[in-house]
């Protein structure tokens, strides 16, 4: 079982906490830059990355073709939630098929 798995644990390094952090602002920072599609699925629940932070990052994003996707009472580890990892999988794996479709549609012309 996932939680049972020694190499999940809830420390992380200063190293790394500050790395991420850095990072994203940096990304943050150049979202508007992003011209690939993109899909952010975030959970409703997530103390670690709030979805107000996702959310921001979605609308400073100039894209046209995004999707912000939150699931009500799900974590941070979302592929790894019992009640939830199924369902990120389905829609992340449908998100790329109907993108990989549109791609190889618009390269057909």
């Amino acid at each position: 079982m996932y939680i049972e798995d020694p190499l999940v644990h809830d420390r992380v390094s200063a190293r790394l906490g500050f790395s991420i952090f850095k990072n994203m602002e940096e990304a943050y920072k150049k979202a508007d830059r992003i011209k690939v599609p993109i899909l952010i699925l975030v959970g409703s629940e997530d103390v670690i990355t709030p979805p107000k932070g996702a959310k921001r990052f979605y609308e400073k994003l100039k894209v046209e073709d995004k999707e912000l996707v939150e699931f009500p009472g799900a974590y941070h580890e979302i592929f790894d939630d019992p009640e939830w990892g199924e369902k990120f999988e389905r829609t992340t794996i449908e998100w790329l098929i109907e993108h990989g479709e549109q791609r190889g549609n618009s390269n057909a012309d």
